[in-house]
C-alpha cells in the first residue's frame, strides 16, 4: 500500500524505530507503539509477505495487548520475518522516489539541497 514516498518512508523508519531501537531518554515507554498498535507499517508488512497462518494468528492475538510477554512475542515475530531487509528496502525505495519528485518539481537549490539532506539523513537511519 503505497500512499506517498516521503509519508510511506517516515511511517517505515518510525515505526521501525518504535520497535526495535532502545534509546536512552526516550519520551515513551518501551513496547508503547507495539501497546497501542502504532506499528502498523510492520503489521501490514506481516500479512503481506506471509501466508503463515501461526505468524498472522501470532500478530492476532499479540498486537495491541498492554503485555510487556505479549509485545515480545510481536518484537520477535517482526524480527524474525525478515522485516529489516524489507525496512531497508523500503527506505531506499521510497528514497529514490522522493529524489524522482524533488528533480521534477522542485527548482530552487537551496531547497532542493535542505530536502536532499534531510532525505540522506533518513536513509542512514535505515
Amino acid at each position: 500500500m503505497r500512499i506517498h514516498p516521503a509519508k510511506d518512508v517516515r511511517r517505515c523508519v518510525t515505526d521501525y524505530e518504535d520497535c526495535f531501537v532502545v534509546r536512552s531518554g526516550e519520551k515513551h515507554p518501551r513496547y508503547e507503539s507495539i501497546r497501542n498498535g502504532r506499528c502498523n507499517w510492520l503489521a501490514v508488512e506481516i500479512i503481506q509477505l506471509f501466508n503463515n497462518t501461526n505468524a498472522v494468528d501470532n500478530l492476532l492475538d499479540n498486537y495491541g495487548a498492554n503485555d510487556d510477554e505479549k509485545c515480545r512475542k510481536i518484537q520477535e515475530l517482526f524480527a524474525s520475518c525478515g522485516l529489516s531487509d524489507v525496512h531497508k528496502e523500503s527506505v531506499e525505495y521510497n528514497s529514490k522516489e522522493i529524489l524522482k519528485l524533488l528533480n521534477a518539481h522542485v527548482q530552487l537549490d537551496g531547497v532542493r539541497s535542505v530536502l536532499e539532506g534531510i532525505l540522506k539523513g533518513l536513509m542512514v537511519m535505515a
